[in-house]
C-alpha cells in the first residue's frame, strides 16, 4: 500500500486534513534532528559540500516518491526559486522543470508533485478531494500582506469553497516577534493575529498560520486544517529564527520540503 510506504519511508508531518490519502498525498519533511544536519533539508548555500548534500537530498526525495508509484506515472517534483513575492505558476508537462521564480503554482496533473521550502514561513496547500487541481504555495509575512494564499485559490478555481486547504508547520505567535516596520502593515490586514509581547511595548507577537487561514476564509475556501506544528519550539523541524539565536550558519541556510501530488 502506497500510504504505508510513505509512512515507513519518509521522515515528515503528514497533513492532517480530511481528504483521503489514496486521492492526494500531502507531507512536510521532518528530521533536522539526525547527526547529518543536512540528512533531511533541502536547501544549503553555505559551502561545496552543503550544496552537495542539497542535491542528493532532492534527488533521494524524488526516488522515494518514485518508487511508491508505477514509475512511469510519476513524473517528478516541481521546485521554485522562492523570492517571499506573490507570483503564480500553473504547472503542466511542457513546462515541468522550468527555472521559476515565485511562491505559488498549482497543477492539474497526476503524478507530478509540487514542492515548497521553509523554516518558520508558512507552507500551504490547496486541493480537491475527487479531481482537478492542487497548489502550493510558500508564505512568510511579505508574501501574507500581499495575500498570496488568496492569489492561489483563485488562480486553481472560480469556486475556492470547493478547496480544502492544509497550513503546514510554521513558527508560533510565542516565537513570532516582530517590530513596528512589519506589526504595523499587518495590523491593517488582521489585527486579531497579533498580540502585544511581553519584552517590549514597541514589539508584538504575529500569528502567520491564523492570518493565513483568515485570508484563505477571504478568499472563500471554507475547509482549512491546521498542523499545530511549530517549528521554533520542535527540534527535528528547521527553523530560521532558532538558527539565527544559536549562531548557526549552516542552520540558516537549511529548509524543510513541503510536498503535494494528486495520485
Amino acid at each position: 500500500m502506497l500510504w504505508s510506504w510513505i509512512l515507513k519511508n519518509i521522515p515528515k508531518k503528514l497533513s492532517n486534513w480530511d481528504i483521503s490519502p489514496s486521492a492526494v498525498l500531502a507531507f512536510s519533511t521532518w528530521g533536522a534532528d539526525k547527526e547529518d544536519y543536512f540528512s533531511f533539508g533541502f536547501k544549503g548555500v553555505v559551502n561545496e559540500e552543503s550544496k552537495g548534500l542539497v542535491a542528493s537530498n532532492r534527488d533521494r526525495l524524488n526516488e522515494w516518491l518514485e518508487s511508491a508509484f508505477n514509475k512511469e506515472n510519476f513524473l517528478g517534483l516541481q521546485w521554485l526559486d522562492q523570492v517571499h513575492g506573490v507570483e503564480c505558476f500553473e504547472i503542466k508537462k511542457d513546462n515541468f522543470g522550468a527555472t521559476l521564480v515565485g511562491d505559488a503554482m498549482w497543477t492539474n496533473e497526476t503524478g507530478l508533485g509540487l514542492a515548497v521550502l521553509s523554516a518558520d514561513c508558512v507552507p500551504i496547500v490547496l486541493a480537491r478531494e475527487d479531481s482537478g487541481s492542487i497548489g502550493i504555495c510558500h508564505a512568510g509575512w511579505k508574501g501574507l500582506v500581499q495575500d498570496v494564499p488568496g492569489i492561489l485559490a483563485g488562480e486553481m478555481t472560480s469556486c475556492p469553497s470547493e478547496l480544502s486547504a492544509w497550513i503546514g508547520p510554521s513558527i508560533s505567535q510565542a516565537n513570532y516577534e516582530i517590530g513596528p516596520d512589519v506589526w504595523k502593515i499587518l495590523e491593517q490586514i488582521a489585527p486579531e493575529t497579533l498580540k502585544e509581547s511581553p519584552d517590549s511595548d514597541q514589539k508584538r507577537l504575529a500569528d502567520l498560520s491564523l492570518l493565513s487561514e483568515i485570508l484563505l476564509r477571504r478568499a472563500g475556501v471554507r475547509n482549512i486544517f491546521q498542523s499545530r506544528l511549530c517549528t521554533y519550539d520542535n527540534a527535528e523541524a528547521f527553523s530560521y529564527r532558532r538558527a539565527a539565536k544559536n549562531n548557526s550558519q549552516e542552520s540558516l541556510d537549511a529548509r524543510m520540503a513541503t510536498v503535494v501530488m494528486r495520485l
